[in-house]
């Protein structure tokens, strides 16, 4: 009997190829390997012959597999299937965005120099101080990279 294979079981194996990718390329044998990946040798050969084990793993193994493919823990969490996409779904209200941005800008150091109380500002003018805000935060956010 033929098996078949679901999208999330090739995730894993192309999870796995690019970790096994990664290795060649840094020419690892695999004691070295499971030392960056902290499991043992024996638990990343039923991890190659078995992918979908990668669902069982402790986080801290994942984490370890993100840091040696240079992968976010976030991609590697959807590949292995320890997560799905639905549980990834956040709705997002354009109010609820503008007021918590406020909020976060009243109580930090940006809010000090505004001249005008934001309470009184003028909708518009709310929003538009917000999308400022957030777009100076994903900025330094999108500029940070601890490994550089």
């Amino acid at each position: 009997m033929r098996s078949h294979k679901s999208a999330d079981d090739e995730k894993c194996a192309q999870l796995l190829d690019a970790v096994a990718a990664a290795a060649s390329r840094r020419a690892h044998t695999v004691a070295e390997l499971s030392i960056c990946l902290g499991v043992h040798p024996s638990h990343w050969y039923r991890l190659r012959r078995d992918p979908t084990a990668l669902r069982r793993c402790q986080h801290q193994t994942l984490e370890g597999i993100a840091k040696y493919v240079d992968w976010s823990i976030g991609r590697v969490l959807l590949a292995s299937g320890a997560v799905s996409e639905a549980d990834l779904q956040v709705e997002v209200r354009p109010d609820t965005v503008v007021a918590s941005a406020l909020k976060t800008l009243k109580a930090g150091p940006f809010g000090a120099g505004l001249a005008t109380d934001l309470d009184a500002a003028a909708p518009d003018h709310k929003r538009l101080i917000a999308e400022l805000f957030l777009l100076v935060q994903a900025q330094s956010t999108r500029s940070f990279h601890p490994s550089r």
